[in-house]
């Protein structure tokens, strides 16, 4: 019977694979714990991790482990009936059991920063730092939306994590980019909510936003920086590989419908 880890099991179970597991382990923090639900399982050599994290609208439901043992887990768990998978390919067959993801079905990499001297080796501008202030600003410039634009943007993640932009001569912001977030502790990041306005593309605002993101986490000992990449996104995929990142896995995000219960069955 899957049964519920206490936090140093998690750890040490999202410990084993910390590229994908960096936002689960930066959720360990003590400011989410009410938002997270962990439930581990193991037998023998086989050990699942699933975490049910309700700081988003809808849960994001993630998965990390062997999915024999994962599916044990989540039959322990009482799961809503809308979830945002964040799951590996090979736990599609548990989470199919449990929901369909057919009508929002996105095929992700996630990429691991590798080379940091070539993320920020060429600065062409100075993007500003941004604060809480600018949280109003963030919002009105993603409302442009558009094909990849930024849907898991929450305002806490400019308080308590890194963001920088840059403005144009009327005050407006015109591009953005930050983590979704960050463990100075655990010393792991995941950058996202990178956005620029469609009108003010090619002028190398992502370059020098992702260069003093690299730079500033960087600077504070972040070890494990990480991104996500819809594989459809070939041009951001190649901004991000020209600057020291490189594939890590592929994975599936998106939206997913309960087919009716919430319990696997034997």
């Amino acid at each position: 019977m899957p049964t519920t880890g206490d936090l140093a099991r998690v750890e040490r179970l999202l410990n084993s694979d910390r590229v994908w597991t960096t936002y689960a382990l930066a959720d360990l923090q003590d400011d989410f714990a009410g938002a997270c639900r962990w439930l581990t399982s193991a037998d023998g050599t086989e050990e699942a991790v699933a975490l049910l994290y309700s700081g988003l609208e809808p849960p994001v439901l993630f998965a990390a482990g062997a999915p024999d043992a994962l599916e044990r887990a989540l039959a322990g768990m009482a799961l809503p009936p809308r979830v945002y998978l964040s799951v590996r390919e090979e736990h599609l067959p548990v989470i199919e059991k449990l929901y369909d993801n057919s009508g929002d079905h996105r095929p992700m990499y996630r990429m691991i920063l590798t080379d940091a001297a070539r993320a920020v080796s060429r600065i062409e501008l100075a993007p500003e730092r941004l604060t809480a202030s600018s949280i109003p600003h963030v919002e009105t410039l993603l409302a442009w939306n558009g094909p990849f634009t930024p849907d898991a943007f929450a305002p806490y993640q400019v308080e308590q994590g890194v963001f920088y932009g840059v403005w144009d001569n009327t005050g407006a912001l015109v591009a953005v980019g930050g983590t979704h977030i960050v463990d100075w502790t655990r010393h792991v990041a995941a950058i996202g909510n990178m956005y620029t306005r469609p009108d003010r593309r090619g002028c190398g605002y992502a370059t020098a936003i992702l260069a003093a993101l690299v730079q500033t986490l960087r600077a504070r000992n972040v070890e494990t920086i990480v991104l996500n990449v819809d594989q459809r996104n070939q041009g951001a995929r190649h901004l991000y590989e020209e600057h020291g990142f490189v594939v890590y896995c592929p994975y599936v995000e998106g939206i997913a419908v309960t087919r009716g219960q919430h319990k696997i069955s034997s």
